[in-house]
């Protein structure tokens, strides 16, 4: 038979209109039976307890391997861009010491090209005095007596500048200048033998003098003035009669 309800009425205190306070728990185990979770049965709050902090630790665990993997891809990034940099510089000052080679080179080539031009420009100066010389001696010789013979000059300075062919190979043009006496029987002579020669006559010319002038070069022959140099080499030899 169920117990007959009572009330409960808290018991007033001392002071009017004031009531005690009452606790009303209840009782450990009340409705934390089986199928009301672990935390009825004596220990179930120490294991949850272990479980979510063994939970927290596996969280912490976890969250440190994720921070050391993030730190060592950043490393790994860092040393990547370093290295890429440090191969980028390197590589800039390769090309600045070959760019630095290569003009040092074409200096070099450039004044030995200058250098080579100023010692073909030499031994061409060289080339045409000696060659102005050996016409100067040539024509010495001849034209005294192509000027005593009037008949034979022609035939005598074309033979002279025969001669002289081997010496004006490589020239594209000779000009040959004469007294106006000479110059129709010399263009004769010349002009089956070479054609790059060309007579013409110059009344400046005494009978005897010629003057022949090619790219570069020319040689005069002026027969009084040799005369007075053979007269004055004689006389210093004291053999001028």
């Amino acid at each position: 038979m169920a117990a007959p309800f009572e009330p409960i009425h808290a018991p007033r205190d001392r002071q009017a209109g004031a009531f005690a306070a009452t606790a009303l728990l209840p009782p450990v185990g009340r409705n934390c039976g089986p199928g009301h979770g672990d935390h009825g049965r004596p220990g179930g709050w120490l294991a949850a307890a272990a479980a979510e902090s063994a939970a927290l630790r596996e969280a912490e665990a976890a969250a440190a391997e994720r921070a050391a993997a993030a730190h060592a891809a950043g490393r790994a990034e860092g040393f990547a861009a370093g290295r890429a940099a440090g191969l980028a510089e390197a590589a800039e000052r390769d090309a600045a010491r070959l760019a630095a080679a290569a003009e040092a080179t074409a200096a070099a080539l450039r004044d030995a090209s200058a250098a080579a031009r100023a010692a073909a420009e030499a031994h061409a100066e060289e080339v045409a005095e000696a060659l102005a010389r050996l016409l100067l001696a040539a024509l010495d010789a001849a034209l005294p007596g192509a000027a005593a013979d009037g008949a034979a000059a022609p035939s005598r300075l074309a033979a002279l500048i025969a001669a002289l062919r081997p010496a004006l190979a490589e020239e594209p043009r000779v000009l040959v200048r004469v007294a106006p006496d000479l110059a129709a029987a010399l263009a004769a002579h010349l002009a089956p033998l070479d054609a790059r020669f060309e007579v013409m006559a110059d009344e400046a010319l005494a009978p005897g003098d010629a003057r022949l002038e090619w790219r570069g070069g020319s040689a005069e022959a002026v027969l009084e003035r040799r005369r007075r140099a053979v007269r004055a080499a004689l006389a210093a030899m004291g053999l001028e009669g």
